[in-house]
């Protein structure tokens, strides 16, 4: 793996930080100021970092005004105090540490927003090996065009490429982009439990933790010659 990869596509939450705890604390706090009280349960297994899905079954039933200021509300707090809160995932400031010392190419595709990205990556002290970053929904593109524009920044052949990852849908859109995933399955996966997705989707492996990428490239290099 260590020659295989040129460029190391990260997305950021699931992956580099545990943020799922934030996010839903962050939307239970959002729909109490707009008088919705949520199930925390059941809120768990339907968001995402960008909260699509949730936000289409919210519309169907509070309308698009409400759903809006709950929005305003997360982001507001995401950016403002949620990068304080999250919790960086073990060895990941070593990975990236790692794939710098290297010589890897290093960017940041997410559908967090920017400013709370910048914020953790800083707070990580990994921030400078980035050299692109960008957020999908602020740009109004899918991963799949951001991960294509990671790689055109880079300019890294596609096949050169990975995307460390940490959903089934994560996976998909890297294969439409035309490179390999890496899925990180661990209990800060936004899929977690359910294997059984990122399985479906057939990454180019399948970690359980940062750490076993972490030996994976030291292995390899003990093989280099």
């Amino acid at each position: 793996m260590k020659d295989r990869y040129k460029h190391f596509i990260f997305d950021l939450d699931g992956v580099l930080v545990d943020s799922k705890e934030m996010y839903l604390n962050a939307i239970i706090g959002g729909c109490r100021e707009a008088g919705i009280e949520i199930n925390k349960g059941g809120l768990a297994e339907s968001i995402t970092p960008d909260i699509k899905v949730w936000v289409d079954s919210m519309i169907s039933l509070h309308g698009k005004k409400t759903v809006k200021k709950i929005i305003d509300s997360v982001r507001e707090y995401v950016c403002s105090e949620g990068w304080e809160v999250v919790v960086p995932v073990e060895n990941a400031d070593n990975l990236v540490n790692l794939l710098a010392e290297e010589g890897k190419s290093i960017s940041l595709v997410s559908n967090s927003p920017s400013i709370y990205a910048n914020k953790v990556l800083e707070r990580m002290g990994i921030h400078k090996y980035f050299g692109f970053r960008i957020s999908c929904p602020e740009q109004r593109i899918d991963k799949q065009e951001g991960i294509k524009r990671a790689i055109e920044k880079s300019i890294t052949n596609p096949s050169r490429a990975v995307y460390l990852c940490d959903t089934a849908i994560d996976i998909f859109f890297a294969s439409k982009a035309g490179v390999d995933s890496i899925c990180i399955f661990s209990t800060a996966s936004w899929d977690y439990p359910h294997r059984e997705r990122v399985e479906g989707q057939k990454p180019f492996l399948i970690a359980s933790s940062i750490g076993d990428i972490i030996k994976l490239l030291k292995d390899d290099a003990k093989r280099t010659p």
